[in-house]
This record gives structure tokens, C-alpha cells and sequence, in this order.
């Protein structure tokens, strides 16, 4: 598995067809709407990619707050399991934590109704997990 950055000029068709299967929230579909697709200073996007497809993408964006929120993570449904679910959010985390923030956010549509937080904490090595609705927090040590 490899990962890139997306760059909008070529990686454009891949967030067409992820919005067309309904996975994108509606601030990033309106966007594609417009004559030319501009992410903002604050966004990161990466594409997750094995040799055959593009298996996910994880859209990151980091708040005024200080922590990075996971906007999307798509994962097309061959590669839909909680273990590729894990490998993204902890992508997040290790890219949080290079940028120097303590708080990773996700909402329960990144969770992919997987209910099972205490076992996440663990895996993503938080020290704590806050419920701040919609968003749940993974506090960093």
C-alpha cells in the first residue's frame, strides 16, 4: 500500500466518483461545482492506493483550534474493513502529531458505525477520548 498527496489537476475524476457514490461531505461536493477546485491553505488530502485501485482517501483539515479533523475517509468497498479503517485514522494521528497538534477529531460517519472507542484509544495510542458532538476527540499524549 502507497499513499500520495492528492493534487487536484490530476486526482480530480477519483473525488468525482467518490461524490457520485454519495461519500463526500456536502462542503467538499459543492466545491466541485465550481469552475476550477481550490482547496483551502488549511486542507491536506491523501490518496491511499494498492497496485491495481485506489483503495481510500482521508481528508484532513486543520482547525483554528489546533487539531486536525478528519473531514472524509473513503475506502472503496473492497478494501471497507475496520483493520484499512484503523491503518487511515492512524495515518491522521501520526500526521497530527508531526504537525505538532494534540486533538484528532473525526465524527461518527468517519467511524463507519464501528462503536467500539476504547479499543480505538488503545490502537491509536490516545491518551483520553472526548465526545464533543458531532465530533469525537482523540487527545494526544
Amino acid at each position: 500500500m502507497i499513499y500520495y498527496q492528492f493534487d487536484p489537476e490530476t486526482d480530480l475524476e477519483l473525488l468525482k466518483s467518490i461524490d457520485q457514490k454519495g461519500k463526500l461531505p456536502d462542503t467538499i461536493s459543492s466545491s466541485l461545482l465550481k469552475k476550477q477546485f481550490v482547496m483551502k491553505d488549511n486542507e491536506e488530502v491523501y490518496v491511499f492506493s494498492n497496485d491495481e485501485e485506489d483503495a481510500g482517501l482521508l481528508w484532513l483539515n486543520i482547525s483554528k483550534k489546533q487539531m486536525l479533523e478528519i473531514t472524509c475517509l473513503f475506502m472503496n468497498d473492497r478494501m471497507a474493513t475496520e483493520k484499512f479503517q484503523t491503518k487511515l485514522i492512524d495515518f491522521a494521528v501520526k500526521r497530527a502529531k508531526y504537525l505538532q497538534l494534540r486533538r484528532v477529531a473525526f465524527n461518527n460517519e468517519v467511524l463507519n458505525g464501528r462503536t467500539e472507542l476504547s479499543q480505538l484509544k488503545e490502537e491509536l495510542g490516545c491518551i483520553r477520548m472526548e465526545s464533543k458532538d458531532p465530533w469525537i476527540e482523540c487527545i494526544l499524549g
